[in-house]
């Protein structure tokens, strides 16, 4: 969550790095949207369900031609969520 909470420092920062997508995209705002929602009590469940929401979100920024700023930014936040959430589940032990 502290890689998320920089890439979100880093878009609304100041100054605004050359790289960074405008304030005014509005696949960013939903991005924080998403990132701002209530997660004190995730699930495994809930953390597979954030993965899907931001694909879902990276998935309509790439086709609705967003700019590529706020794409990387979603893409690696989808990235970050997405190996949380297979770290939740417990690996299988399995006998001989």
């Amino acid at each position: 969550m502290i890689i998320v909470l920089a890439l979100i420092f880093e878009y609304w920062g100041a100054p605004m790095a050359a790289w960074s997508p405008s304030i005014t995209c509005h696949f960013m705002r939903k991005l924080v949207i998403i990132l701002s929602e209530d997660q004190s009590t995730m699930t495994s469940t809930q953390d597979a369900l954030l993965f899907n929401r931001l694909l879902e979100l990276e998935m309509d920024a790439e086709r609705q031609g967003a700019e590529e700023a706020s794409c990387r930014i979603i893409a690696r936040v989808r990235r970050i969520a997405g190996t949380a959430a297979s770290r939740a589940y417990p690996p299988t032990i399995r006998g001989h």
